[in-house]
């Protein structure tokens, strides 16, 4: 069963606070004149109500991911990585 899951338990990498919310803004950093925005997709622990965790795939650790703002016009690049390396979330939970 454990290959038809939708999240490899194995992949978790960073157990999110319980104050933790989704959704938040994220502000571009400038390249020129375009914004650019930098998103990293990982497997974390998110709670769902309190005491109650889930393993869900999150961008920049949010779920839902962050808010992209943007105007109609506006030069834009998305840069998309996978987070594969624990040690790149030492605050994991154990």
């Amino acid at each position: 069963m454990r290959e038809m899951a939708a999240v490899d338990p194995d992949e978790v990498s960073y157990t999110a606070p319980a104050d933790a919310r989704g959704d938040q803004t994220l502000e571009p950093r400038t390249g020129g004149a375009t914004k650019v925005f930098d998103l990293t997709v990982s497997v974390i622990d998110w709670n769902i109500l309190p005491g109650e965790q889930v393993q869900a795939y999150a961008f920049n650790r949010q779920v839902p991911g962050p808010r992209i703002r943007v105007t109609e016009g506006d030069r834009v690049r998305v840069n998309v990585k996978r987070a594969r390396d624990r040690s790149q979330h030492p605050s994991r939970s154990t």
